[in-house]
């Protein structure tokens, strides 16, 4: 009934290397938690900060959505109510992403990229110009206009609108077209290429 011989048990000096071992390694888990602290609060405050600012845009423009129909209420029904006006902000809509997505051939000369973009920066002027007029005449406060010269502005800026958007949708075709066509004679000329070296 006795225990066998090869039962040992710790000695008093490695008993307090154990506690030595434990208080390195729960040193090193305090470390770890404080790092990741540190990297949840730099990320929770770009989070915020990123909210932050996409609220600053929407309610930025929020704001200026409601300016601009606020000024309206105070003009006549028949030119604050004209279905033109909404075609001219989809128009401009339009017209300002079919700006931002030309894609131009490689090919193109620096004169030619050159009168690519003065032409681009002219149609942003133009289009800009168009809303100013437009909050200008749907502003009660802006201007002293009768409701006769208000819509006959009006009309003149839709059939700008529907120009400026006729004309970036062809300049995009034009510019898309090109570019196949580009690339299609420099597949062409690499078939070539290969066939004759």
């Amino acid at each position: 009934m006795f225990a066998p011989n090869f039962l040992s048990a710790q000695t008093f000096n490695e008993f307090f290397r154990q506690k030595s071992t434990q208080r390195k390694y729960l040193l090193e888990q305090i470390v770890a938690l404080r790092t990741y602290a540190s990297v949840a609060k730099r990320s929770y405050d770009i989070a915020r900060d990123g909210l932050n600012i996409v609220r600053g845009f929407t309610s930025g423009e929020l704001g200026l959505h409601d300016l601009f129909f606020s000024g309206l209420q105070t003009i006549n029904p028949i030119v604050r109510n004209n279905p033109k006006i909404a075609e001219i902000l989809a128009m401009q809509r339009t017209t300002a992403k079919l700006i931002n997505n030309l894609r131009y051939p490689g090919q193109l000369r620096r004169e030619q990229r050159d009168y690519l973009m003065n032409i681009k920066r002219n149609l942003i002027k133009e289009c800009e110009r168009n809303m100013d007029e437009l909050l200008l005449i749907t502003s009660a406060d802006m201007t002293s206009m009768d409701d006769a010269s208000r819509l006959e502005k009006l009309n003149t800026i839709h059939r700008e609108a529907t120009d400026k958007m006729l004309f970036a949708r062809w300049l995009a075709e034009e510019l898309e077209t090109w570019r196949i066509v580009s690339q299609s004679e420099d597949k062409s000329l690499q078939k070539l290429r290969r066939l004759y070296d």
